[in-house]
């Protein structure tokens, strides 16, 4: 074996759990009684067992020539659910040649086959596993045969034609023959039913008989084999000279021969030996269904031989042909669709949309003008049969799909509309179906067709290219640093889980993003909202949630908001507490989670996750598929029940926090499931159908993205404007449930590494315990999260508790149309009320309103005023009475400003886009309003104000923003029209173009990183320069606005915490990066000091400055927490400290000469692009003149002066120091910044003596690397001498040595022999 599969060859055994469901066919009756019966086989796993399928093929396309290949193929069941039935371990084991196929002979050529199997049934062959790296003998068995109908009966030797056609009804099949229509009829199903239905005895509803049989005998494999054993030895041929006819009629049975694979030892005791093909038998259903109800001429069942039948029958006398004279009159079956419900079933299949990947398109099928339905494929049909054809005809005839036989004739019911009847036993036998049907067999017959390429030998170029096939997969399941199709990811691939390496789960979700990310941004409380959803549904925070609920028992009667506002600010502090003591990877996601999200949001059209693919509804909408619909499973309010929430999703949401962690939330708009009668439904077939008009009234739409399946909806003709809903699978996807050890199993593909990726845990996200349904030791396959539904959690309790910020069930989200224009309006209110009159329905008027009117009055059209009634639906408090409206226009139409208005009225209203038809949507609305609920108390107001102060009080009184609760956008108030008219009589006198401002700070580039991708920054002057200065400066002004990260409720920037500088600090490295960061920390931080003061003096001057303090409470900016925004208006901007210290910054820059006119672009750029980069700065007169130039010249006399004086000084003495010129001409520098310098240079940086912390970092950090050089080269030098040392020691040992031995030696004699 392979070291590949050997391990997958045994799942069955390690990995299979056995929990009473059948997932795998080693969950089924079949292989547990072969296990029985043969011990000794399953005691060894590693055993193969064997299906074998076969079916013929035309080799050629588009050929009118008759050529029939059949290949015979086994499929391994010993692998896991997603590998045993892909085409890459399917075995060819024979290939039968055509040009004819080889129908009962078929035996013939698997006599070869069939020896091998005995062989490895007997004997077994010396096999070496790679995984256990020993040898053992492997045995195989063969468990049953995957074929067609026809090839079922070429195989098994029973015939599948004539009046015993179905073989598992063997002798006792129930048949009739129609003398009209020359066919067999398979009715008599009641003989199925129990002994005392009903049914039974129902004459006229089925064949005009009573039902006394009991059901058809199952035989076993000895009773075949009985029946069988006089066929044996009989020459099987398709020649009819040689074959010996057999007379079903003597013989009493449809038995052609004696199947070859009774010689198998083991056949006969197999529960199930050939299997009924799920996929022709739905095609032909299919196709006799819509033929039948479609009346499709050549497809119909329901003929003028099928009428006379039922007459000849005697059933069913209102079908019976009228004879009229000569002609014959055949009356409508009410199983015929009239011409109006097939234009509505068309209709319904032709504008169907559904996910990807779940069907063809099976519109492109349908005529819509000849109500015809044409060209379906076998999982067309399927499709249909199983998903479509319910929903789209359960209404008009629902009976055809579970009473067959009381409602189509008898020609309806062929062999192949019998046979359904036991599919159901046979798979309580073996199984799964999708194990056992021909849907895969057929796609690996479609690629062996694509392996011929010499058209006269067909199954040479088959035999050739399966082999080399066979060889480049072996090679490929060892290549792993290219693409192959066992690593290649699937379509809906969602990148698998990532590696937590000790962090949340939450940071680690799965899943990959469609298309390209933009950039956008959340509102406050939405951020908000998001927060608290991650926060309730992430399992590390459970514990702090319970903390707080026990230590803040006092937060129980809060409203949500202010209960989520409170935990997340006690969760963000007691984070931060424990962060100091433990720098964990899990405490450090913690404090990135507690801190929230920032304001860098991105949005994109779809997602992938959990093998489904989503689409955003807008983008949704441009295709021909629909993957927008999302179910969750939540818990309901009142009990502890689940609940299904549909919606569709708008928005995929990717949030950022600090340090490079991301979320995905869904936003979705999710349907009234609350309201049993006007939200939802639920028919007697259990289909679930939604009002698309009725959404639940939540300010939580969030959903993490993980937590979603997918849903797809189609109209549903049973209820006009309602949706059906189908649930949907991914592909690919099996439930299998998985026994976990420590051992790692090398996966073969994207999609087997998802598998095991996806061991199934079923997390429960109230309690967050693992709810296994077998062991400990047991997780399951794909991950079911269960949703928390908005507003789940309630003050110190669990999770999944119910949805706190819904509004009452059955209420709908309201909608509001409402304009208020001028004052004449009003009086277009009070004199509607006076001729109004009390009505039925919503806003048909006042009951006894009495007013007085001003004369001149125009009246309201009518049909906007009838067409307001059916667009307006208002659940609003009241707004203030019809007299106060009175008395008060009464005395705004005092006003000049007022009556100017009302002579512009005409003007005002083409400016302003305003037609007839808006000018009585405020009265109507009102209206509405005054009838719903009773006017509130409120005090006199006084009259005696200014026009200014009139309109505004006027917008209070009518509108009552703060009171309306609607989804509709607040109309301008009247000071607003006001203002707006002004500025239109002032363009119309005097046209100017409308100036270009920047609009809001929205960082795309920095919000569009990637996870880990930083920008790189240069630092000059303590500021950055170059490439992504910009963008780094608009980072800061982000971070210091972005209310989670940066505090705007101190009295200075030195009141700040310095947690809340490590976290804005945290927030600067998380997206840009520069070998000398960390040394410009302060100055990054007394950067973003400067911009907090620009913000707050912004804040100010916009909102509070020569406002009422009531107002500027009341305006709110965005993206500003209300409580900072109340202690900043009532605490800080109306001390006395800051009103003399802003007095006195006015004054100063009033005094400001000789501005710079470089725009946005800083002064250290020009200073670094003039040659400071290169160390060689410009000097300061050169600097002065670039900034102040217009039109490359000085314009300003005090520039020009300023210029000069500085130009020579810089002539006189060259080696000046800038700051004692700058000193010199523009006096002492004892600002934050040096004039000519800009921003980030201090005098003090500039003046001998002392350096910035800056360069002493940078030396000290030059001097450590010097030393750390030094130090290594003394540490190598050390080493050189001991070393030296050691060697000296050593010869000075071997000179004793020798020293001492020459004093002991006699003195050497001469080596020249004397003797000569």
């Amino acid at each position: 074996m392979s070291t590949k599969t050997s391990t997958l060859m045994t799942w069955h055994k390690d990995k299979r759990v056995d929990d009473g469901i059948m997932r795998h066919p080693a969950d089924s009756m079949a292989w547990k009684s072969f296990d029985e019966l043969h011990p000794s086989f399953a005691a060894e796993p590693r055993n193969v067992r064997l299906g074998l399928a076969s079916d013929g093929f035309q080799p050629f396309r588009n050929s009118k020539t008759s050529h029939s290949i059949w290949p015979v193929v086994l499929i391994p069941y010993n692998l896991p659910p997603w590998l045993c039935m892909k085409q890459e371990n399917f075995i060819l084991s024979m290939l039968i040649p055509g040009p004819t196929g080889p129908g009962d002979a078929i035996d013939t050529y698997l006599q070869p086959l069939i020896e091998e199997l005995k062989e490895l049934w007997d004997v077994g062959v010396e096999t070496y596993d790679a995984s256990a790296k020993q040898n053992f003998k492997l045995h195989a068995s063969l468990l049953w045969t995957i074929n067609d109908f026809p090839a079922y009966g070429n195989l098994s030797g029973w015939s599948t034609k004539g009046k015993l056609a179905c073989p598992c009804c063997n002798k006792d099949t129930s048949s009739t023959r129609l003398t009209n229509c020359k066919k067999q009829c398979f009715m008599g199903h009641r003989r199925y039913l129990s002994h005392n239905h009903k049914w039974r005895n129902e004459k006229e509803s089925f064949d005009g008989t009573n039902e006394t049989r009991p059901p058809p005998k199952v035989h076993s494999g000895t009773e075949i084999l009985n029946q069988v054993e006089d066929l044996e030895g009989l020459q099987l041929s398709k020649d009819p000279k040689k074959r010996k006819k057999i007379s079903h009629e003597n013989r009493k049975d449809n038995w052609n021969k004696k199947s070859i694979f009774f010689e198998l030892p083991y056949w006969k005791c197999l529960l199930l030996r050939h299997n009924l093909d799920v996929m022709h038998i739905e095609k032909n259903i299919c196709d006799n269904i819509i033929g039948t109800i479609m009346n499709v001429k050549g497809k119909t069942k329901d003929t003028i031989k099928t009428r006379l039948d039922l007459q000849e029958m005697n059933i069913r006398p209102e079908l019976h042909p009228i004879q009229k004279g000569e002609k014959i009159e055949v009356p409508t079956a009410y199983y015929t669709l009239s011409h109006e419900d097939k234009h509505k079933l068309c209709l319904f299949l032709k504008n169907l949309k559904v996910p990807d990947g779940f069907s063809s398109n099976i519109s492109q099928c349908v005529n819509l003008k000849d109500h015809k339905i044409s060209g379906l494929k076998s999982h067309d049909c399927h499709v249909l049969l199983q998903h479509l054809l319910p929903l789209a005809l359960r209404a008009q005839i629902p009976i055809t799909l579970c009473k067959l036989e009381k409602v189509f004739p008898p020609s309806f019911f062929d062999v192949m509309v019998h046979l359904p009847i036991h599919l159901a036993t046979e798979a309580k036998i073996a199984g799964p179906i999708h194990y056992r049907w021909m849907y895969p067999v057929e796609r690996w017959l479609y690629f062996l067709k694509s392996l011929i390429g010499n058209r006269a030998c067909p199954e040479g170029c088959i035999a050739e290219g399966y082999i080399a096939h066979e060889c480049m997969t072996l090679c490929s399941r060892y290549l792993h640093r290219i693409e192959t199709k066992f690593n290649r990811p699937e379509r809906n691939y969602d990148g698998g889980q990532k590696q937590s390496t000790g962090g949340l789960s939450m940071f680690c979700q799965p899943g990959k993003t469609l298309g390209a990310k933009s950039p956008f941004e959340l509102e406050a409380d939405e951020l908000e909202q998001a927060h608290i959803y991650i926060l309730k549904n992430c399992d590390e925070v459970l514990p702090y949630l319970e903390e707080f609920a026990q230590t803040h028992e006092n937060a129980r009667h809060l409203s949500d908001a202010e209960w989520n506002h409170q935990f997340i600010e006690w969760f963000k502090d007691r984070v931060a507490q424990l962060h100091k003591g433990d720098d964990s990877r899990i405490m450090e996601d913690l404090l990135s989670l507690s801190r929230g999200p920032t304001q860098y949001s991105t949005r994109s059209n779809g997602y992938i996750v959990n093998g489904y693919r989503f689409h955003v509804e807008d983008y949704d909408k441009k295709l021909r598929t629909q993957n927008c619909g999302v179910v969750v499973v939540g818990e309901n309010d009142k009990d502890s029940d689940s609940l299904d929430y549909y919606g569709v999703l708008t928005d995929v949401i990717e949030l950022q926090f600090v340090m490079d962690r991301r979320v995905i939330l869904f936003r979705c708009n999710w349907f009234d499931v609350y309201d049993e009668i006007r939200g939802v439904k639920k028919d007697e077939y259990d289909f679930v159908s939604v009002n698309p008009s009725r959404f639940l009234k939540t300010n939580e739409p969030f959903i993490l993205a993980d937590q979603a399946s997918q849903v797809f909806y189609a109209n549903d003709n049973s209820n006009k404007g309602w949706q059906v809903v189908r649930k949907t699978q991914p592909r690919d996807s099996f439930d299998i449930v998985e026994q976990i050890d420590d051992d790692t199993v090398e996966l073969g593909s994207s999609s087997q590494k998802k598998r095991k990726r996806t061991n199934e845990v079923k997390i429960k996200m109230k309690s967050m315990k693992l709810e296994n349904e077998v062991d400990s030791s047991i997780l399951k396959s794909t991950i079911r999260y269960t949703f928390v539904a908005p507003g789940a959690i309630g003050k110190g309790r669990g999770r999944g508790q119910g949805l706190k910020s819904l509004g009452e069930k059955g209420h709908m989200t309201t909608k509001r149309l409402i304009s208020d224009k001028s004052s004449d309006l009003v009086e277009h209110y009070i004199k509607e009320i006076e001729t109004s009159s009390i009505g039925k329905g919503r806003g048909q008027g006042l009951k006894n309103s009495t007013v007085y009117t001003s004369q001149g009055m125009e009246t309201m059209h009518k049909k906007s005023t009838a067409l307001e009634k059916e667009n307006m639906q208002i659940n609003t408090p009241t707004l203030a009475s019809t007299h106060q409206v009175k008395q008060y226009t009464q005395k705004v139409e005092k006003s000049a400003t007022v009556k100017k208005l009302e002579e512009r009225h005409g003007s005002l209203n083409s400016s302003l886009g305003v037609s007839e038809y808006d000018v009585g949507a405020l009265n109507k609305s009102t209206l509405y309003a005054n009838q719903k609920m009773q006017t509130p108390k409120r005090t006199r107001m006084n009259f005696t104000t200014s026009s200014s102060q009139e309109m505004q009080t006027i917008d209070r009184l009518v509108l009552q923003k703060e009171d309306m609760k609607t989804n509709g956008t607040l109309p301008p108030s009247t000071d607003q029209v006001m203002k707006h008219s002004q500025l239109a009589e002032k363009g119309s006198s005097n046209p100017r173009k409308e100036k270009r401002v920047r609009g809001s700070n929205k960082c795309k580039e920095v919000a569009s990183l990637e996870n880990g991708q930083k920008l790189k920054v240069t630092f000059y002057n303590n500021r950055t320069v170059g490439t992504n200065s910009n963008l780094f400066s608009r980072h800061l002004g982000k971070i210091v606005r972005d209310r989670n990260i940066c505090p705007l409720g101190v009295s200075s920037w030195n009141d700040i915490k310095q947690e809340k500088l490590d976290h804005m600090w945290a927030a600067v490295e998380n997206k840009f990066e520069s070998v000398d960061m960390n040394d410009h920390r302060d100055h990054v931080l007394g950067w973003m000091n400067e911009l907090w003061n620009k913000w707050r003096g912004y804040l100010h001057v916009k909102y509070v400055k020569d406002k009422p303090i009531q107002q500027s409470l009341k305006d709110i900016p965005k993206g500003v927490d209300k409580k900072e925004w109340e202690w900043l208006v009532k605490e800080h901007f109306a001390s006395e400290s800051f009103q003399a210290r802003s007095g006195r910054n006015a004054t100063n820059r009033a005094k400001l000469k000789m501005l710079h006119h470089i725009g946005s672009k800083p002064i250290r750029e020009i200073i670094y692009q003039q040659g400071g980069k290169d160390g060689n700065p410009p000097n300061l007169a050169t600097i002065f003149f670039e900034t102040r130039k217009k039109d490359n010249k000085l314009v300003e006399p005090e520039a020009i002066e300023k210029h000069a004086q500085l130009e020579e000084m810089v002539q006189v003495d060259p080696s000046i120091p800038s700051i004692e010129i700058v000193e010199k001409c523009c006096g002492p520098q004892n600002r934050s910044h040096v004039f000519g310098f800009g921003g980030g240079v201090k005098a003090k940086d500039l003046k001998g003596g002392t350096s910035s912390k800056a360069e002493l970092l940078s030396a000290l950090r030059s001097t450590q690397e010097d030393n750390k050089y030094l130090n290594e080269e003394n540490k190598s030098l050390n080493n050189r001498l001991s070393t030296l040392e050691d060697e000296m020691k050593e010869i000075r040992k071997m000179q004793e040595l020798f020293a001492a031995q020459q004093s002991h030696v006699p003195p050497a004699t001469s080596p020249i022999s004397t003797d000569q």
